[in-house]
């Protein structure tokens, strides 16, 4: 199967078009999946999933039966034998199964899994998941072997969305997904997932009582991992679905984002005020000598960054729901609903207007505008209200950011925020410009023989700041060398970093500032009578060449600018008979510009280069694939040296 978790985490997102009889003939199923797929070492033959929705109590129950077969086309597909299955803590699981059918003279042999490990699977940064995964191995795994896995869950909260995706990690020949709606219960859907999902077709059937929608799709390509890739719900065809209410009283779930919102503000309205004496009296004491409202967020904020600790919880409804403040106060530590909780409280002792606020990263591809549903938040944050008009964001769940700076895993995002039991706004979290988020690197070197030595100063703002205080906070000097070379990779891989010297109270600072010294030997080549150095000691733009057949977007972790100035003294007994002129390339989505000047018996390189996006999609890949092959050119340029 190989499905990543990203497919079984909301649902069990298996995806089957047709039933498999087991008899048919293996060799021949083998040599036409072969003919078909003549380059790939295994193929998903077929995925299906089908909900059928029963009104139990007058309350809608769904019931998801799952299956998909692959297929392995080669006796090299042993990557197809370990697996795992992810199901949500919203699903009583009624039934799992997984086997091999092996080909076994003209017909397949059923090899059940003698064991599976039902456990939880515990993401990075997650304290306690409440999750179930089923890790098993498919045996027997060789050339014409189907490897099948079915399953049956109960899921009895109708606000729970489903996602599917027509596809897998396989080529996948065809895909069918079902729900069976009762009359009184009306679903809504959205597609997702790039151009790719104008290739699902839809089918309304009406059978006795219930109204069928049948989505199919056929031959989908098996996503890729490239590099610098977004998440693939921006580019891999699936759809969500919603029950958008049912006949019973107050029988709304979800139709709209005001819908929406209801259920989202009912979570946070037992918190009230949401603080308490000792909440108020430790808040005034931190705030004391705060003259404005500004600076008393900015105590607030900096304090519930640096003396609560973030751990990550999800535990069914908790994973939902804001513990209240008093408990993150006490605690010391909180995911970001608690943090959240914690900086509205401490706000609201101040009597300072603040809320809550729901948002999605830019993991997810979705706007509450567009379909609002709980797949479109993962995240929660506070707002303070500079004025009515005026919201600041305060993600408590970081540690360098600085008010007014908000972080680049949420640019860009919608947010939806709490103003009341019937009214919210929709406002988009600012991206900031590429300007702000700058690294800046002043180099001097000397030519040594066959080496050079040099001394730098680098500035990092923004992002990039945060990157550099992130890494040296707490770190012992004896590895200042190694996190440095790490963040600011020089393009000669024999660099020694010598010596560093931090500014003073950096981690309080708009701006990181250090000192270096370094050396890198060989790097000098000499001909004859001619030196020749290449001035581009700074790798802080790696190799981005985009293959030709490119369609997947590429993703920038946020906008930024390099700007790296490098100043050679001209070795004596040499002179310099010609400098390259000056260049600038452009394409949709970024700048690079280089230039040289002499000054005296120095040579002075400067080059910048910024990137302006946050995702490129496929109509902007061809000028920008062009731009980055004029970098790398440019990036070779050698500088040659004649003895006087």
């Amino acid at each position: 199967m190989k499905l990543n978790k990203l497919f079984t985490t909301l649902a069990v997102s298996f995806t089957v078009l047709q039933t498999f009889s087991g008899k048919e003939n293996p060799a021949k199923m083998l040599e036409s999946l072969q003919a078909s797929y003549p380059d790939e070492l295994a193929v998903c033959e077929f995925q299906k999933r089908e909900i059928t929705i029963k009104l139990e109590n007058k309350i809608p129950v769904s019931y998801i039966k799952s299956t998909v077969s692959d297929v392995s086309l080669t006796d090299n597909a042993s990557f197809l034998a370990a697996n795992k299955a992810y199901f949500n803590s919203k699903f009583e699981i009624l039934a799992f199964d997984a086997y091999s059918l092996v080909p076994q003279n003209n017909k397949y042999e059923k090899i059940k899994i003698k064991d599976y490990s039902k456990g939880t699977d515990i993401d990075d940064g997650v304290y306690f998941d409440d999750g179930v995964c089923y890790t098993y191995t498919f045996p027997s795994v060789s050339k014409g072997t189907r490897l099948i896995e079915t399953s049956e869950c109960r899921c009895s909260d109708p606000e729970m969305p489903f996602i599917f995706f027509f596809g897998s990690s396989l080529t996948c020949r065809e895909s069918a997904f079902s729900v069976m709606v009762p009359d009184g219960v009306t679903i809504r859907y959205h597609y997702s997932g790039g151009k790719d999902t104008s290739k699902i077709k839809l089918q309304i059937s009406k059978e006795n009582q219930y109204t069928k929608y049948s989505w199919s799709s056929a031959e989908t390509q098996k996503y890729k991992n490239e590099t610098n890739a977004p998440n693939i719900k921006y580019y891999f065809p699936h759809i969500i679905v919603q029950i958008a209410d049912y006949n019973h009283g107050d029988s709304v779930v979800n139709r709209s984002l005001n819908d929406y919102y209801q259920l989202c503000y009912k979570l946070v309205s037992p918190l009230g005020i949401n603080y308490d004496t000792a909440i108020k009296k430790f808040t005034d004491s931190i705030t004391a000598n705060c003259n404005t409202t500004e600076q008393k967020v900015r105590k607030i904020f900096r304090w519930v960054q640096t003396n609560t600790r973030y751990i990550a919880i999800e535990d069914g409804d908790n994973g939902m729901k804001p513990v209240a403040a008093a408990e993150v106060f006490q605690k010391r530590y909180g995911d970001c609903k608690g943090k959240t909780s914690l900086l509205v409280g401490m706000m609201h002792s101040q009597n300072i207007d603040a809320s809550y606020a729901w948002i999605g990263s830019r993991e997810k591809p979705y706007k509450y505008s567009e379909f609002a549903t709980s797949v479109n938040d993962d995240h929660m944050i506070a707002v303070w209200w500079k004025n009515d008009s005026t919201p600041v964001y305060l993600d408590g769940t970081t540690h360098w950011h600085q008010l007014y700076q908000y972080p680049a895993f949420i640019q860009g995002k919608e947010c939806l925020i709490d103003r009341g039991p019937n009214q919210f706004r929709l406002e988009p979290i600012p991206v900031a410009k590429a300007e702000q988020n700058t690294i800046t690197d002043e180099i001097f070197i000397e030519v040594v023989g066959s080496a050079i030595n040099g001394k730098g100063t680098i500035t990092a703002t923004g992002e990039p700041r945060n990157t550099f205080c992130n890494n040296f906070d707490g770190l012992d000097s004896s590895r200042y060398n190694k996190v440095f070379l790490d963040i600011i990779p020089k393009t000669n891989n024999n660099c020694m970093i010598n010596s560093m010297q931090i500014e003073p109270n950096w981690c309080e600072t708009e701006q990181f500032k250090t000192d270096y010294s370094f050396s890198i030997p060989s790097y000098v080549s000499k001909v004859n009578d001619y030196l020749y150095i290449n001035l581009n000691l700074d790798k802080m733009v790696e190799n981005n060449i985009i293959k030709p057949d490119r369609t997947i977007p590429i993703e920038n972790d946020y906008c930024k600018t390099y700007k790296l100035t490098c100043r050679l003294k001209i070795p004596e007994g040499y002179t310099i008979n010609q400098i390259p002129k000056p260049a600038i390339f452009k394409s949709n989505a970024a700048v690079f510009s280089a230039e040289y000047q002499k000054e005296n018996d120095t040579l002075v390189y400067t080059e910048i280069i910024t990137f302006d996006f946050l995702i490129l999609y496929e109509n902007a890949l061809t000028d920008y694939r062009r731009f980055s092959e004029e970098i790398k050119k440019l990036n070779g340029t050698t500088i040659r040296l004649s003895k006087i």
